[in-house]
């Protein structure tokens, strides 16, 4: 495959996809990696572990209505590109998070490290601890669709969860505040296995 290893974030408005990407080759089966992905109107950048990776750039427009739900492990409801290994510690934000708030994000693992400015803007936080709840006062809980609890990337039992590539799959339903802002981060921890998306 052509892509293999790229950290790809891609929009559609009126049939017309755009993709801003990482390097082929920008990550390896096996390994976890925070990765996140800011916009700012039309721009996006892709992050990770910390640091700004994009290479490519595509002009993402801010759709004017999502239909469709909000889903972690399968490209939305369209039953298309199913991950492939590990997802922990998913986060969106309605602010596009700065460098430093980036590198903070990825660094506040460590536990020298304080993050309570990381807080703002957060709209969506799927922790993966034993379940799908949402950890904001948003309440967009996930459904659990064949994914199944793991180890995290800090060795802690039921902390994440495995997606097959396919058909495992979390639905935290439609929510026009989550996705319909022209800025915004959505971030997470991946591990993956066998090629990542299938």
């Amino acid at each position: 495959a052509p892509n293999v290893g790229m950290i790809s974030f891609w929009t559609s408005q009126s049939g017309a996809g755009q993709t801003t990407d990482s390097a082929v080759g920008d990550i390896a089966t096996g390994n976890w990696y925070h990765v996140a992905v800011t916009r700012t109107g039309a721009v996006a950048k892709i992050y990770k572990n910390g640091a700004d990776v994009t290479v490519t750039s595509g002009t993402h427009i801010n759709p004017t209505t999502n239909t469709r739900p909000i889903t972690i492990g399968v490209r939305s409801a369209l039953n298309q590109y199913w991950w492939n290994g590990l997802i922990d510690d998913v986060r969106v934000y309605n602010r596009a998070l700065s460098t430093t708030e980036i590198t903070a994000l990825y660094e506040s693992y460590n536990p020298g490290i304080v993050v309570s400015d990381l807080q703002k803007g957060l709209v969506g936080w799927w922790n993966f601890d034993g379940n799908a709840k949402d950890k904001t006062p948003y309440g967009n809980n996930g459904t659990i669709t064949g994914a199944a609890l793991t180890t995290d990337r800090k060795g802690q039992t039921n902390k994440a969860y495995y997606f097959d590539g396919v058909n495992d799959y979390v639905n935290a339903g439609q929510n026009n505040a989550l996705w319909n802002n022209p800025k915004g981060t959505i971030a997470g921890w991946f591990k993956v296995s066998n090629g990542g998306w299938s």
